[in-house]
C-alpha cells in the first residue's frame, strides 16, 4: 500500500475494489492495493490511525454505508463481506447472497450490477476524499475562532445531514397545510363543471386541488422515512447538537412525526422507504407512479388520503403568511389534531436545527441573533392569487 496521500483516480480504486471482492477482507494484510491506501490515509486525519489494512477496511465501510441502508447499499456490503454473515465466506457465496438481496439472478448481476457497484462504490471514497479536504480548511478556521467555533466545525458534517432530513420536513409541513388550506378556500376557485372547457373536459373540483396536494405531502413523509434511515446507517442515528436538551428535542420531533401519521405501522413504513429505494433519483414522479401501480400501493394512498381528511381545522385566510397554522398559533386549530400535530413536529425539527446552526453563523459573517426567514407557501400563494383576481376581466 501507498504512504503518500495523493487521491487516487476512480479507476485505480476500481481496479482496488475488485481484488479486494475477489480475495476478500480476511486477506487484505497480504494485498496490494495501493488507491485504496492512499485515500484511506487522505480521509482519516493524522493522528487517528491503526495500521494500513485496518485503515482501509474503515473507508470501505463508511463507502459501502454511503449507498444507504435500501436494496442496492445491502447488497453492496455483502459483496464486501461487510456484515458477520459474508466476512469469511468465499467470493462466489458472497456475490451470490449480494445478487439475492438486489432481487436478481446471479448471472444478471455479475454482468449488469457488480461493476456500476465498484463504480459507486468508488465514487463514495472520493465524496470522502472531497469532503476531508473541506473539514480539514474548517478546521484551519475554527482555529482562529474561540471554542465554540471550533466545536462547530466538528458539527458541520452533521448538519449536512440533518438538512437532508430537513428539506423532506418542510415539504411535508407546507403540503400538509396546502391540503387543508385548498378546502378553506373561498369562493373555491379550483371548481369546473363537466364540459365547461370542452367534450373532452371531465371537470374539476377543489376537493381534487387539494388531494393532489395531499398525494405530494405523502411523497414528503416517505422521503423523510428515507433520509431518516440514511441518517441511522451513516451516523448510528446519534444527533451531535451544542446541548443534549436540543439533541433530544430534535430526535423526539423526528420521532413525533412518524408517531403522528397513525394510518401506517412499520411495515407500512418500510414499504414507502423501498419504494423510494426503488425509484430513480428518489423523484416524486416516479414514486408516485410506482405507488399507483399496484394494489398495495393503491390502499395506501387511499389510507393516506383518509387520514388527511380527518383535519377540520379553520384559520382565517392569510393566517398562514407569517408562519404555518398550529394549534400554538391559531385557535381554530385542535391540538389533538394528528394532521396538525405532525406539522408541528416539522415545525419544531426546522426550528431547532436552524437555530442551532447559528452556532457556526459567524464563519460567514452574518449578523444579529435572529434567523431571517423566507416567505411561506402560504404567503407566495396569497399574493399569486391576489393578482390573479385583479387581472381577471370583469
Amino acid at each position: 500500500m501507498l504512504s503518500t496521500p495523493d487521491q487516487p483516480s476512480r479507476d485505480q480504486l476500481v481496479d482496488d475494489l475488485k481484488l479486494l471482492r475477489e480475495k476478500g477482507l480476511p486477506e487484505i494484510e497480504n494485498l496490494e492495493l495501493p488507491a485504496l491506501g492512499s485515500a484511506a490515509l487522505i480521509v482519516v486525519p493524522a493522528g487517528e490511525r491503526p495500521d494500513e489494512a485496518a485503515l482501509v477496511e474503515t473507508l470501505l465501510r463508511r463507502a459501502a454505508a454511503r449507498l444507504g441502508g435500501g436494496k442496492f447499499g445491502d447488497s453492496a456490503q455483502a459483496l464486501f463481506g461487510l456484515d458477520g454473515d459474508t466476512r469469511t465466506v468465499t467470493a462466489g457465496v458472497r456475490r451470490e447472497i449480494a445478487a439475492e438481496r438486489l432481487g436478481v439472478a446471479v448471472r444478471t448481476f455479475r454482468r449488469k450490477h457488480e461493476d456500476p457497484m465498484l463504480d459507486q462504490v468508488a465514487h463514495q471514497v472520493l465524496v470522502l476524499c472531497s469532503e476531508q479536504g473541506q473539514r480539514e480548511g474548517r478546521d484551519e478556521m475554527a482555529a482562529e475562532h474561540p471554542v465554540e467555533s471550533g466545536m462547530a466545525a466538528l458539527w458541520v458534517e452533521r448538519f449536512e445531514a440533518y438538512y437532508r432530513i430537513w428539506s423532506p420536513i418542510t415539504g411535508l409541513a407546507s403540503d400538509l397545510t396546502a391540503y387543508r388550506s385548498t378546502l378553506l378556500e373561498e369562493p373555491r376557485p379550483y371548481d369546473r363543471r363537466f364540459g365547461t372547457d370542452g367534450p373532452e373536459d371531465e371537470g374539476y373540483s377543489q376537493e381534487e386541488q387539494a388531494e393532489g396536494y395531499a398525494r405530494d405531502a405523502l411523497y414528503h413523509y416517505a422521503f423523510f422515512e428515507w433520509q431518516v434511515r440514511q441518517f441511522r446507517a451513516l451516523h448510528g442515528g446519534l444527533w451531535l447538537l451544542s446541548e443534549p436538551d436540543v439533541e433530544n428535542a430534535v430526535s423526539n420531533a423526528v420521532y413525533r412525526i412518524s408517531w403522528h401519521v397513525n394510518p401506517y405501522n412499520e411495515r407500512d413504513q418500510s414499504y414507502l422507504r423501498t419504494l423510494i429505494d426503488e425509484t430513480p433519483g428518489q423523484e416524486l414522479h416516479g414514486f408516485l407512479t410506482r405507488l399507483t401501480s399496484t394494489v398495495l400501493g393503491k390502499a395506501t394512498h387511499q389510507e393516506w388520503q383518509d387520514w388527511c381528511a380527518g383535519c377540520e381545522c379553520t384559520w382565517p385566510p392569510g393566517a398562514g403568511e407569517e408562519e404555518l397554522p398550529t394549534a400554538r398559533s391559531q385557535r381554530g386549530v385542535s391540538d389533538e389534531c394528528q394532521v396538525h400535530q405532525v406539522i408541528t413536529a416539522c415545525v419544531d425539527y426546522c426550528e431547532l436545527i436552524d437555530t442551532d446552526w447559528r452556532k457556526i453563523a459567524d464563519w460567514y459573517h452574518l449578523e444579529g441573533d435572529q434567523i431571517t426567514k423566507g416567505k411561506t407557501a402560504e404567503a407566495l400563494y396569497s399574493h399569486w392569487r391576489s393578482t390573479q383576481i385583479a387581472t381577471t376581466p370583469d
